[in-house]
């Protein structure tokens, strides 16, 4: 009797010690949490070149990040469709060079 109280005890402080370590907080992604600067551009005769910074500000970490970019094309009498795209990959830890 005294062995099954001992174990009612144990099992009761585990599940409330489990039960009070839990977050009540529901983090959910914001995409108004990420934050893109123009850092610098560069434009030369045959090119434009710019420097983009991304932040994340939230509380969620983003542990893989993927950038693409779409383009017009100017032409002379004005702009056609770029069947290209620039793609960034990273992780949180190093800066992405496109």
């Amino acid at each position: 009797m005294k062995g099954n109280v001992k174990h009612l005890i144990l099992i009761s402080l585990i599940v409330l010690a489990v039960t009070s370590c839990a977050s009540t907080e529901d983090y959910r992604f914001n995409d108004r949490d990420i934050k893109i600067s123009l850092i610098s551009q560069e434009i030369g005769e045959e090119y434009r070149g710019y420097s983009i910074e991304v932040k994340n500000t939230g509380k969620l970490e983003i542990s893989d990040l993927h950038f693409y970019m779409y383009y017009p094309i100017i032409t002379m009498n004005g702009y056609k469709g770029n069947p290209f795209k620039i793609e960034g990959n990273t992780t949180s830890s190093r800066p992405v060079n496109l």
